[in-house]
């Protein structure tokens, strides 16, 4: 009797067929890489028969977004192709960003990361203007208008002929704006030039204003020293 029942477990093990797992869901990229200004990128799914549908967690984030979002498995088709798109606003910060989005059917799951580079400012500080002209003949203070991206602090050029009026003490915090004031001490007979540099107590980016005096027309005979 123990023999029979060895000799028919024996048979019910020979019949058995290993099942093959199969996967249900891929997708063509696992990873974005985008640059700060956003874009809109296309990721492929391949959904297998055997699964439902499918369907996704989206992270609580406001810059990314798919479309669809979920979908279903057509009925005549053992494998659908479904392209997804997914949409990436721009960062206007300067810090990198990520998030995951999770993508699964009730037998796979799946995760498409996504990464966004920093927006990298050029300089510490926006200037109404990059460039300080005085005409020939104008000796008038003109204003110099900034808004900091950061804490600045601002270094005057080492040149006799600027004068200088209402310059901030100190740094400027980042974040808000300053206005000073910058004149040549009189006539040239040359053209002269000189720099303001701004820079950045945090990243040490700098953000440069030209200082340009045009000078007088001069004619022969003209006194070579002003008085």
């Amino acid at each position: 009797m123990l023999w029979a029942i060895m000799v028919l477990n024996g048979c019910a093990s020979e019949d058995t067929t290993a099942v093959e797992e199969v996967e249900t869901l891929k997708i063509d990229v696992e990873t974005i890489d985008v640059p700060s200004d956003g874009g809109t990128y296309t990721v492929n799914l391949t959904v297998h028969e055997s699964a439902s549908g499918w369907n996704s967690i989206m992270p609580s984030v406001e810059w990314v977004s798919m479309t669809p979002e979920s979908g279903t498995m057509l009925s005549d088709a053992s494998v659908n192709q479904i392209p997804v798109t997914v949409n990436v606003k721009e960062n206007s910060e300067e810090e990198s960003r990520v998030c995951e989005i999770c993508l699964f059917t009730p037998q796979d799951r799946v995760t498409l990361t996504v990464n966004q580079a920093p927006f990298e400012r050029e300089g510490c500080a926006e200037l109404d203007s990059a460039e300080v002209v005085f005409p020939a003949g104008h000796y008038e203070y003109q204003p110099v208008s900034l808004t900091a991206y950061e804490d600045v602090e601002v270094s005057l050029p080492d040149n006799s002929w600027i004068q200088t009026a209402e310059v901030p003490e100190g740094s400027i915090a980042a974040g808000t704006g300053a206005q000073f004031y910058v004149a040549p001490d009189g006539p040239t007979t040359t053209e002269r030039t000189a720099v303001i540099t701004f820079r950045g107590l945090r990243t040490g980016k700098t953000t440069l204003l030209t200082l340009r005096q045009e000078p007088i027309a001069v004619t022969d005979g003209f006194p070579a020293r002003w008085h």
